[in-house]
C-alpha cells in the first residue's frame, strides 16, 4: 500500500523502489510482481514490465490473463517507433 501510495502522489521511482525492495524479501509475491508489472508498463518501460510479467507467470503458469498482458507488452516492444 505504501507503494501506491507514493506512485499516486508522483514519486515512481520511490514507489518502484519500495516494491524491488519488498520483492527481493518476497520474490513470489504475486501483487508486488504485478504492481511493478502496471507501474513501469504505465511508465512507459514495457520492458521490464514484460519482465515482472514473465517472472509472474512461473508462479502462476495457466494464468490466461497473464498470457494475454505478456502478448500486449510484446507487441509494445516490437512497435515500430512512428514520428
Amino acid at each position: 500500500m505504501y507503494a501506491v501510495g507514493l506512485h499516486s502522489a508522483g514519486r515512481i521511482a520511490d514507489a518502484t523502489a519500495v516494491l524491488k525492495e519488498n520483492l527481493a524479501r518476497h520474490p513470489a509475491d504475486r501483487d508486488t510482481l504485478m504492481a511493478l508489472v502496471t507501474f513501469n508498463r504505465d511508465a512507459g518501460d514495457a520492458g521490464s514490465a514484460l519482465e515482472y510479467a514473465e517472472r509472474l507467470t512461473r508462479i502462476a503458469p495457466t494464468d490466461l490473463n497473464l498470457t494475454g498482458l505478456i502478448q500486449d507488452l510484446q507487441r509494445q516492444i516490437n512497435k515500430p517507433d512512428v514520428r
